[in-house]
């Protein structure tokens, strides 16, 4: 599987985002996060793959590593829309917290 993440992650930024996305919509979150970190580490400054780790993240229940990548995607395109709307979702689970 290293090997194929590593030949993903080799194609274009977009590219690479699309299989992940792939993962994400079969619902394979484990995978389609160790792509994402791959992705992230090789184009550093992309807010959308901030955002498509975050969700998948929360995905996995794993709220403070999935708010830790938003807050990195929304530094660097705080104008994002994916971000401003997961944002929502990342202050209802906060909310649902403190209940």
């Amino acid at each position: 599987i290293a090997q194929t993440v590593s030949k993903i992650a080799g194609l274009s930024e977009f590219e690479a985002n699309r299989v992940g996305v792939e993962l994400w919509k079969q619902k394979k979150h484990h995978q389609a996060v160790e792509l994402f970190k791959v992705i992230e580490a090789k184009f550093p400054k992309s807010a959308t793959t901030c955002f498509n780790l975050a969700v998948n993240y929360k995905e996995l229940g794993e709220f403070k590593k999935a708010k830790e990548a938003y807050e990195k995607g929304i530094a660097l395109d705080p104008l994002n829309p994916n971000l401003l709307e997961f944002s929502k979702s990342l202050q209802e689970n906060d909310a649902n917290k403190s209940k």
